[in-house]
């Protein structure tokens, strides 16, 4: 990533002091960089091909893209990278303000920032780096993500948030805000949900803590059997009875009473580490959990 040197610096300095707050790294402006064209595209559109950067407005599907620079997707854009053939991104993609783009077997060598995005969506795809930003929704499906996965959405919002389904992430895994929902998937380090809606993790294997609070209604881990399989989402290949949790699990300051039946719900989950329940507005229902550590507060 060429231009935006400058401001990822600036962000990450004002983010050491307030990561605990606020975890996720904002992305850089979206103003176009200079000396870049804007490309404005509009319904079926041929594929896009550049050595350099590219710069993307309008409404438009394309077949795919094989760009050597960074990808701009501008404000309230919308962009659909259909797939038809392999797509190759040599750097950064930014989607910006009320924008969304979709990459269908997409090659990102490095990070996606998401700049008040309304949806990123990742079909068969791999980022090489991070996905970082703020977004209404993101979705990956069948996807690779070698770095961390660091969104946020807006709270309040039963629309929207993060669905995380039969796919991979090499780092942690932040998010706040919106509907959480991760399944059939492996997260290479940990998993830490604040702030949201909803909560849904089955059948996914988190390598170290994985930690859920101030969900507003209802939060559930699972595993899934031959008659719940349909609750792990979209997943095409057999996925494991249970959800695992390598490090501690901690159910912390969740309301889950704005749900009279769902409440807090943990079965067929194993924990290799410390089982911790407090401050939950509903006692957490265990069943089938089994841990190899202390089992703390409202689930002793």
């Amino acid at each position: 990533m060429r231009r935006w040197t400058g401001a990822v610096l600036t962000t990450t300095a004002a983010l050491v002091g307030a990561i605990a707050l606020a975890p996720v790294t904002a992305p850089p402006a979206t103003a176009a960089p200079p000396g870049v064209a804007v490309t404005t595209c509009t319904g079926t559109a041929g594929p896009v091909v550049a050595a350099g950067d590219v710069v993307l407005d309008g409404t438009c599907s394309v077949p795919y893209v094989d760009v050597g620079g960074d990808l701009w997707v501008q404000p309230g854009a919308s962009v659909e990278v259909r797939g038809l053939a392999p797509s190759v991104l040599g750097e950064d993609v930014l989607v910006g303000s009320g924008a969304q783009l979709v990459l269908d077997r997409a090659d990102v060598a490095g990070r996606v920032w998401l700049d008040g995005a309304r949806q990123l969506a990742l079909q068969g795809s791999t980022v090489g780096r991070s996905v970082r930003g703020t977004s209404r929704h993101v979705y990956a499906y069948l996807s690779h993500v070698h770095g961390a996965l660091n969104v946020a959405s807006r709270r309040g919002e039963l629309v929207g948030g993060l669905s995380l389904h039969a796919s991979t992430v090499g780092g942690w895994v932040n998010t706040y805000g919106g509907n959480v929902s991760v399944a059939g998937a492996h997260l290479g380090r940990g998993l830490t949900v604040s702030w949201a809606e909803t909560v849904v993790v089955c059948s996914t294997r988190v390598a170290a803590d994985a930690t859920v609070r101030h969900a507003r209604y209802w939060v559930t881990l699972t595993g899934v059997d031959e008659e719940n399989h349909s609750e792990c989402g979209h997943d095409p290949s057999p996925v494991p009875d249970q959800t695992v949790v390598g490090g501690s699990l901690r159910l912390l300051d969740n309301r889950a009473t704005e749900h009279p039946t769902l409440g807090i719900a943990v079965t067929r989950t194993a924990v290799a580490g410390d089982l911790e329940c407090r401050g939950n507005g509903a006692v957490p229902a265990l069943t089938d959990v089994t841990v190899q550590g202390h089992r703390l507060g409202q689930c002793t």
